[in-house]
């Protein structure tokens, strides 16, 4: 049974990014496609879609630290 594979449009669909970042990770060799089909098109596996996911998640998990650090030094420049 052949395994299922993802292009970049169903990736950056499932991860709710554009297709630009989805190119942008591979050529960063962030998260690079399980293969190519027969006209250069990324394909990429279950696995290589999660960890896309984890890659996402932890940039937004991230995003939200560096806010919370900002917020919490204005407060204490406020409260100081």
């Amino acid at each position: 049974m052949e395994k299922k594979t993802y292009t970049s449009g169903e990736i950056a669909k499932i991860c709710h990014v554009s297709i630009r970042t989805v190119q942008y990770y591979d050529y960063e060799h962030i998260v690079k496609p399980s293969h190519l089909d027969e006209s250069g098109r990324r394909q990429y596996s279950i696995e290589d879609l999660q960890h896309f996911q984890l890659f996402c998640y932890i940039r937004i998990w991230v995003c939200h630290q560096k806010r919370f650090v900002r917020f919490f030094k204005r407060i204490i420049i406020i409260i100081c």
